[in-house]
């Protein structure tokens, strides 16, 4: 399974709405409802020059699992960039 198909599978999109280099991507998760009580969040997983970041756009704590760690250890191992 590739990087992309494991962020899909936990709910996430990859952003093509802006133009970034083979070597920058970044997957978005919609967190939350305009009629739940705590709002609308947006998960974010950035890759660029061989770091990464995750984050929310209320910049709180983020939960995370094993999942999401193994899909971001996948994109590392795809770009090579495990190897420096």
């Amino acid at each position: 399974m590739t990087a992309q198909e494991m962020f899909e599978e936990l709910g996430f999109r990859k952003n093509t709405s802006i133009c970034y280099g083979k070597d920058h991507i970044v997957y978005e998760k919609a967190i939350g409802n305009e009629e739940d009580d705590c709002g609308f969040d947006i998960f974010t997983v950035e890759f660029k020059d061989k770091i990464f970041t995750y984050h929310n756009t209320w910049n709180s704590a983020i939960k995370t699992n094993v999942a999401i760690l193994r899909a971001i250890n996948k994109q590392f191992e795809e770009w090579g960039w495990l190897d420096d």
